[in-house]
């Protein structure tokens, strides 16, 4: 159930947070580039790489590493984030 509130306190804003990060001229296009890069990248590797730090470490634990290193590189990007609420969409 706690996962379930945190999940909806992310997933219910993100539609709106997307769609004011890019001006409204290339706001589809940037939006499938990125998003599709980023699951690509990310969700594409991560068996890979939760495989690997299994194996070298011998710990199942070891892979949170992995998602803790995405959650700090996902705070970096949002630092750039750009306020554009008061734009038209």
């Amino acid at each position: 159930m706690i996962l379930a509130i945190l999940a909806a306190s992310y997933i219910g804003p993100e539609p709106a947070l997307q769609a004011e990060l890019y001006p409204t001229n290339i706001r589809n296009t940037a939006l499938s580039i990125s998003y599709n890069t980023a699951t690509s990248i990310f969700g594409g590797t991560t068996p890979l790489v939760f495989e690997y730090l299994v194996h070298k470490t011998g710990h199942v634990t070891s892979a949170v590493y992995y998602v803790i290193l995405s959650c700090i590189f996902a705070l970096i990007a949002l630092s750039f984030y750009k306020n554009r609420s008061l734009d038209k969409i």
